[in-house]
């Protein structure tokens, strides 16, 4: 069980964190484009984060469950574990609390913009597109760090 948990683990943190990772190439060419190309792609790639925040989530519960039937008894105390999993709370609170609120409000004042073509929604746009891009970024560091964490575990205990 815990191969097939490894391989379903791995498998979601690639197609989560690498589809979110790469989405914000997608949301950058959406608003400098704006009007109803940037729209579109800008819904287009909130659809594909949606979906990739499922993988995410699926993720972790497979990291779960490979410590869950880890022969390793001791796998809850290792450092690099507890720490990878504070930091995918800071990361999943980032998203919940800061992308997703500001990508409906983009998304709202992007539907604006193309139906009045008004000066301050577009401002407003590059504002909360700053705002996307700097919780991302740093979400994509977040992850950086616990796949750092992951290869390298520090702190592990020896068996």
């Amino acid at each position: 069980m815990y191969n097939i948990f490894l391989f379903f683990h791995i498998l979601c943190a690639i197609i989560g964190f690498g589809t979110m990772a790469l989405s914000g190439i997608n949301f950058s060419t959406a608003t400098r484009m704006k009007g109803e190309g940037g729209l579109a792609i800008f819904e287009s790639a909130k659809k594909t984060q949606n979906i990739a925040i499922g993988f995410v989530y699926a993720m972790f519960v497979f990291g779960v469950l490979i410590v869950l039937v880890a022969e390793d008894a001791d796998m809850f105390t290792q450092t690099w574990l507890s720490i990878s999993t504070g930091l995918f709370i800071v990361a999943v609170l980032i998203g919940e609390i800061g992308l997703r609120p500001t990508s409906h409000k983009l998304n709202l004042v992007f539907r604006q913009s193309v139906e009045t073509a008004s000066d301050s929604a577009i401002a407003q746009i590059d504002e909360l597109a700053t705002r996307t891009g700097i919780l991302n970024g740093i979400n994509n560091l977040i992850f950086v760090v616990i796949l750092a964490l992951m290869i390298f575990k520090p702190g592990a205990i020896s068996s």
